[in-house]
């Protein structure tokens, strides 16, 4: 089904998501809160690619529609934006290979506390659907 990520569900709203390169822990989605938890990260995770300093997320991660927000602690900080601004916004990474995974790179400048969550629109053919 992914084939860079593995989903391991651990009770009715709870599932750990690792990166397969590597076995590496990604963080819990929880389908309540419709949250991406993601792992720790510190300075030491900053991409300077592209001209900014960003955090990368696994793309297949990102396309996973069963969270709308995304919550990192980072520093001493905790970061939260959209799933959906995290896709648009951010610059999929051109290196990556059979040991590093396909990530998509956000400007930390983009990573805000006060944002509302973005949300994709069921369209129909008559339009939205409320």
């Amino acid at each position: 089904m992914y084939s860079q990520i593995k989903l391991k569900r651990m009770n009715d709203s709870e599932t750990k998501v690792f990166v397969k390169k590597h076995n590496y822990y990604a963080g819990v989605i929880n389908s309540d809160t419709k949250t991406l938890h993601h792992s720790t990260r510190s300075s030491k995770n900053v991409f300077r690619l592209f001209g900014f300093e960003g955090l990368g997320i696994n793309e297949e991660i990102l396309l996973l529609k069963t969270y709308d927000k995304i919550v990192i602690k980072f520093n001493d900080e905790i970061l939260s934006v959209s799933r959906l601004k995290w896709l648009r916004s951010g610059i999929t990474s051109p290196y990556s290979d059979k040991k590093v995974d396909k990530q998509v790179i956000l400007d930390l400048r983009k990573i805000n506390l006060d944002e509302a969550v973005d949300t994709e629109e069921e369209l129909t053919l008559f339009g939205p659907v409320s």
